[in-house]
C-alpha cells in the first residue's frame, strides 16, 4: 500500500558536518533535533503511520530562510535529517533526547535512494521534510532495463524508440500534489470527448507514485508515436492513458521502455501492474481499473 507522510517544522533543520555529532547531547543543534523528531513523532501519531520499515524511500526537504551565517547548504541540511528519521539503536548516549529517541521513520538512511531539495521564500524560518516510499522507483526499472525516461518532444526528436515489442512506462518528474486542466487537450477515443471531472480525476490519483501509466506495445515505436499524436489532439485508435494530458505537467512526463524478447509484452505488462497493485493498492493514474487483472 502507498506509504507517504509529510509535515512542516518551525526553525531551521539540522545540519550534518562532521564532529562533534549532532547527536551530542551538547550540540548546538539539539533543539533542531528534538524540534524535528516531535515534528514527525506527532504527525505520525495523528495518521497512524507505521514507518517504512526497510523500504526504499524519497526525502523531499524545502527549507524557507534567509542566506545569513547561520544558514548551511543543501547537502548538510539533507544529511542531517536523514540521520535523525533513521532508526538510533545503533547511536549511544541519547537520554537527553528522551523517548524520542526511540522514534525513527525508516530503519537506515541508506534506503533513501531519491532526494529532492528546494530553498523557499523567507516568510517564516521554517522547512517542510516529505517522504515516500519507492516501491516502484524509477532507479529499480532502469535497472530492470527501462530506457529512455525522455519528454513526448525529446522522444520524438531523439528518435530512439524500437520498432519491437515490449512494455513502457509514463512517469512524472514532478513531486507533489498535481494540478488538472479543465479540459483534456488529447484527441477524441471512439468519437468520445476525452475530458473528465476534476472529482473522477482526483478520485484516480494515486498519491506518491511516479508512474501514472503502464502500456504494452507489438511496435513500441508505433504505440509511443500515436500517444504522443493523441496528446497533440489527434483522433486516437488506442484509448489507453488519455487521461494524462489532462494533467497540467503532461508536457514534463517522462516516457521509458523496455524490449521483452521472448517473452509476450501482455504477460510483462501484467506482472508489472501487479507490482503497482502490491505498492499501491490500485492500478497506476492513467490505467483503468480492470485492467490489473489483464
Amino acid at each position: 500500500m502507498n506509504q507517504e507522510i509529510s509535515f512542516r517544522v518551525d526553525g531551521r533543520p539540522p545540519a550534518k558536518n562532521g564532529a562533534p555529532s549532532i547527536f551530542a547531547a551538547r550540540h548546538t543543534h539539539t533543539p533542531r533535533v528534538v524540534a524535528l523528531l516531535g515534528a514527525a513523532r506527532r504527525e505520525a501519531q495523528r495518521r497512524g503511520f507505521q514507518g517504512f520499515g526497510s523500504t526504499p524511500i524519497g526525502l523531499e526537504l524545502r527549507v524557507a530562510c534567509g542566506r545569513d551565517a547561520e544558514r548551511s547548504d543543501a547537502t548538510n541540511y539533507l544529511g542531517g535529517v536523514g540521520d535523525v528519521l533513521e532508526n538510533k539503536a545503533r547511536r549511544r548516549n541519547l537520554d537527553h533526547l528522551g523517548d524520542l529517541a526511540a522514534f525513527d521513520l525508516y530503519a537506515d538512511d541508506g534506503q533513501i535512494e531519491e532526494v529532492r531539495f528546494r530553498w523557499e521564500p523567507n516568510e517564516r524560518l521554517s522547512y517542510a521534510v516529505r517522504l515516500w516510499a519507492l516501491e516502484l522507483p524509477r532507479a529499480r526499472l532502469k535497472a530492470e532495463g527501462f530506457v529512455g525516461w525522455v519528454s513526448f518532444k525529446q522522444m520524438r526528436n531523439q528518435d530512439r524508440v524500437p520498432r519491437t515489442a515490449g512494455i513502457y512506462v509514463i512517469a512524472r518528474s514532478l513531486a507533489g500534489d498535481p494540478k488538472f486542466l479543465k479540459a483534456n487537450p488529447g484527441g477524441r477515443f471512439e468519437g468520445k470527448k476525452p475530458t473528465v471531472s476534476e472529482d473522477e480525476l482526483r478520485a484516480k490519483w494515486v498519491a506518491g507514485a511516479e508512474v501514472v501509466f503502464i502500456g504494452r506495445a507489438d511496435d513500441l515505436r508505433r504505440r509511443l508515436w500515436q500517444f504522443a499524436d493523441s496528446g497533440a489532439g489527434n483522433p486516437v485508435e488506442h484509448g489507453g492513458g488519455r487521461l494524462i494530458w489532462q494533467l497540467a505537467e503532461s508536457k514534463s512526463l517522462l516516457v521509458a521502455w523496455k524490449e521483452t524478447p521472448g517473452d509476450p509484452p501482455m504477460r510483462a505488462e501484467a506482472a508489472l501492474k501487479a507490482d503497482f497493485r502490491d505498492a499501491y493498492g490500485r492500478p497506476p493514474f492513467a490505467n483503468a481499473p480492470h485492467e490489473l487483472d489483464a
